[in-house]
């Protein structure tokens, strides 16, 4: 662009030049100089659009699950798991949807850099208040219990519904209290929701969870579908 003319000024001039010439030299000319603005414009366009796309038709959670060291099986959908609970739980999926983060392998042997991004990922989730559930392998539950990370089950469970899984109840000595060893997990292996090669699965309520009776009917669903 020559000093002292302005982008229009330059515009111009190159309208001026091309004047008169065949269209395909004219696409060539513009693909030639313009190439990497018309890029630009056109990922701007994509990602804003897609951004607000994605704003305008995200739905709120009603609960949020993390599968530790438990999978669910390959071919799980997990937009219709979600559509099934929120059936099951009487809940309107119009506005609403089950959140589930699934596959999140932590190795406590060898904490590598996946490991240590899901175990990140769960602490910044539970210090937001937005995880409800863990559903976990017996070696994480019993690693990370000692943080205070768990609820007491007596605190969330009706009593006669633990009281029918009385058998399946894992209990642990939670700091920061005198209770001694208190039920904080249910052992949930044989749940029809959950790949069936697992050892141990544990079913686990944040101890800041605000949907504490959301978290109690997706363990009925799980134990139940």
């Amino acid at each position: 662009m020559a000093a002292g003319n302005s982008i229009w000024d330059e515009v111009r001039e190159q309208q001026r030049k091309l004047k008169g010439r065949p269209f395909k030299e004219k696409l060539a000319y513009f693909w030639e100089y313009y190439k990497i603005h018309t890029l630009v414009i056109l990922c701007v366009l994509f990602f804003g659009g897609n951004l607000i796309y994605t704003i305008a038709t995200a739905k709120d959670p009603a609960l949020e699950v993390a599968f530790v060291n438990t999978y669910l099986p390959d071919n799980t959908d997990t937009d219709a798991l979600s559509d099934a609970f929120l059936a099951y739980a009487g809940i309107d999926s119009k506005d609403l949807e089950a959140v589930f983060q699934t596959d999140m392998t932590i190795n406590y042997e060898r904490v590598d850099e996946m490991s240590y991004a899901n175990i990140q990922k769960i602490m910044a989730n539970i210090a937001g208040s937005a995880l409800d559930v863990i559903v976990c392998d017996r070696t994480y539950l019993e690693s990370v219990a000692q943080e205070g990370m768990f609820a007491n089950l007596e605190d969330v469970f009706p009593k006669d519904l633990l009281e029918r899984y009385a058998d399946k109840l894992i209990y642990l000595d939670l700091p920061e209290d005198d209770a001694g060893e208190v039920p904080v997990a249910i052992d949930v292996v044989d749940s029809p929701l959950l790949w069936e090669g697992h050892e141990t699965a544990c079913f686990t309520v944040i101890i800041n969870t605000t949907r504490p009776d959301t978290a109690v009917q997706f363990f009925q669903f799980m134990m139940e579908s």
